[in-house]
């Protein structure tokens, strides 16, 4: 190993920080993080009177007063009223339906409603948020949309953005204080806090960010004061070929990234030689490994290579975890489709006449180069000319 890197990971800073990403929580176990029904479900809990937590109203009050801050006049509630209530009417459901549209969450209390829309690997689609503002909109209903995005583009005016980083500064860790932490039915929320970092993997990186904890900015923040001179070194000789979200610089470079303002030299380094690995290549085209999946499937269909449901049920056969989801399906109810937001449809997509729902989620390195590999193997290596994949 190069002395650079083992200075580096002999040290007390590095060692924390293995440390913090080497716990591995319930939420990993049961492999749930990435779909967003468990946050929004999760969430429900955090923000009922009677949560887990012990923590009352709370968690209830520090996102109101977040909405508030955040939305000025789109807040269709007096804070400054509500910061002292009681909320005993206080009422959170998840998959509220009106019609035909089916909103995450709605917050009710007193005459108020606040309206959430709850996006972690997936983005708005199909009008979804002015499709919501139309059903549930009145006098004293205030709409919100959660994501990771820090600039969403919604198709509605009247949601407020707030982003899962803010979530997690403003509502989650000031529910984890020190004096609470001897509470051990806090530890459920530290461990949601901690799984946060495995999705790193699962993300655009140039579009969403992944919210840093106060634990992560600390630890990474001590390491750069120290061995800062060493991090640039490593970066500049590309010391550095496991970018999996099991190396541990490489969540601290993505940590200082989005902490920022580092260094001109160094953030400049950083984009170029962590962010950038995270493309790949079709017909010439840098595009995200997610983005991929959906040009191969699209090229697939638009070309012919996938002709009838025989060629369908080959192809969703290509990928990696069978029983997570499908490429495609022509059946929006079929039993492997677990989150229907990781799913979409186009008009133009059709096999046998049927129109196709196919997967629009997150894909990781690993996942896209195993896919990339079987539809080659099983159709004539078709890919070879049109996608390269970049470790």
């Amino acid at each position: 190993m190069n002395n650079k890197l083992m200075k580096l990971k002999e040290c007390k800073e590095y060692k924390r920080l293995e440390e913090y990403y080497s716990k591995c929580t319930i939420f990993d176990q049961i492999g749930l993080f990435r779909f967003e029904d468990f946050h929004t479900n999760f969430l429900q809990s955090l923000f009922s009177l009677d949560n887990l937590y012990g923590l009352g109203v709370l968690p209830i009050q520090r996102l109101l007063e977040l909405i508030s801050n955040k939305g000025g006049n789109l807040a269709l509630f007096d804070y400054a009223q509500l910061k002292d209530a009681d909320f005993n009417d206080l009422d959170v459901e998840v998959q509220v339906c009106k019609g035909s549209n089916k909103v995450d969450m709605v917050i009710s209390f007193s005459d108020y409603q606040i309206v959430m829309e709850n996006k972690l690997l997936s983005f708005e689609h199909d009008s979804q948020c002015k499709k919501y503002y139309k059903s549930f909109k009145h006098d004293k209903c205030t709409f919100v949309y959660l994501s990771l995005e820090e600039h969403p583009t919604l198709s509605d005016k009247h949601f407020i953005s707030i982003t899962y980083q803010e979530l997690v500064t403003f509502v989650i860790e000031p529910c984890l204080e020190k004096e609470r932490l001897r509470d051990t039915k806090l530890l459920g929320l530290a461990d949601y806090l901690y799984s946060f970092s495995k999705i790193i993997d699962l993300i655009d990186l140039s579009i969403q960010k992944k919210p840093l904890t106060s634990k992560e900015k600390e630890y990474t923040l001590n390491l750069y004061e120290q061995y800062s001179s060493i991090l640039k070194d490593i970066l500049k000789e590309n010391l550095v070929r496991d970018w999996t979200s099991e190396n541990i610089l490489k969540m601290v470079y993505y940590n200082l990234f989005l902490i920022g303002n580092i260094d001109e030299t160094f953030d400049r380094l950083i984009e170029e030689r962590v962010l950038r690995l995270y493309r790949c290549t079709f017909n010439g085209e840098k595009v995200s490994y997610k983005d991929c999946g959906i040009l191969i499937f699209k090229y697939l269909i638009s070309q012919h290579i996938v002709q009838d449901e025989k060629d369908l049920a080959l192809l969703n056969g290509c990928i990696k975890n069978k029983n997570r989801y499908l490429v495609a399906t022509t059946n929006p109810m079929e039993e492997r489709i677990l989150d229907k937001n990781l799913y979409t449809s186009d008009d133009k997509l059709l096999l046998c006449g049927q129109k196709l729902y196919y997967y629009c989620g997150p894909v990781t390195f690993i996942e896209l180069k195993y896919y990339y590999e079987q539809v080659n193997k099983h159709f004539d290596n078709i890919l070879v000319n049109i996608v390269k994949i970049k470790e």
